[in-house]
């Protein structure tokens, strides 16, 4: 991995201030959902951006393009679930555990999805949270119970989706966490945060319709010794 470089390189340590962390990312994600205008909705998904890159800053978490990251962290054999962004954050900067599964009465509810590029696709798709700042946790399953969704012949939809989906009960520690994939419409990125692959896409007149960062929460970055 010694090629892929973070965005954000040396981090200050955490206030450490618990219940505190989350509250500023609140307040964002908050006026995100009482955004009217487009002009409006720009702004705020430019500004709750830099507020979760200060987050991570703040607590060691390095922010990286999508492709290589992504990759190596297919390695790891994780599960996905797509959840609002202020949820997996609340989670993740005020250590708070995060229930899955509890409306669940049989195991044919679906609420995560394998590591695969399907899986994802089907993640991004599905779950909760607006469109504007679409977020998707990568997350050790230890201590839960999974299991995997049977084809039914009362879905309309594409039978091969079912072999990516899980229904997932349990509690995760903010630790199980291990990363978060990030998704927000080229037009409403910070264009100061584009890279210069995707600066080069846009001026080519090929822009992407979205752009993707990974935060990694705790995913080792060079192996251990």
């Amino acid at each position: 991995m010694e090629h892929m470089e973070p965005f954000l390189e040396k981090y200050p340590k955490s206030s450490g201030r618990e219940g505190e962390d989350f509250e500023q990312l609140r307040h964002a994600f908050e006026a995100l959902e009482d955004a009217e205008t487009a002009e409006e909705k720009r702004r705020i998904v430019a500004e709750t951006y830099q507020d979760i890159t200060s987050a991570a800053r703040e607590h060691q978490f390095p922010i990286f393009s999508f492709p290589d990251f992504w990759r190596k962290a297919q390695e790891r054999g994780l599960l996905l679930r797509r959840d609002a962004p202020e949820r997996i954050f609340e989670s993740l900067l005020d250590k708070k555990d995060v229930q899955l599964g509890k409306e669940i009465t049989y195991y044919q509810y679906a609420n995560a999805t394998d590591d695969t590029t399907e899986g994802l696709r089907t993640a991004l798709m599905e779950g909760l949270g607006g469109d504007e700042i679409v977020t998707v946790y990568g997350f050790d399953a230890k201590g839960t119970d999974v299991q995997r969704i049977k084809k039914s012949d009362e879905d309309p939809r594409a039978p091969k989706r079912f072999i990516h989906l899980r229904s997932v009960k349990g509690v995760l520690h903010p630790s199980q966490i291990k990363y978060v994939i990030i998704r927000i419409p080229t037009k409403l990125f910070p264009a100061e945060e584009l890279n210069e692959f995707e600066l080069g896409k846009i001026e080519e007149g090929k822009s992407p319709p979205y752009v993707f960062r990974i935060i990694n929460t705790s995913i080792p970055l060079k192996p251990a010794h």
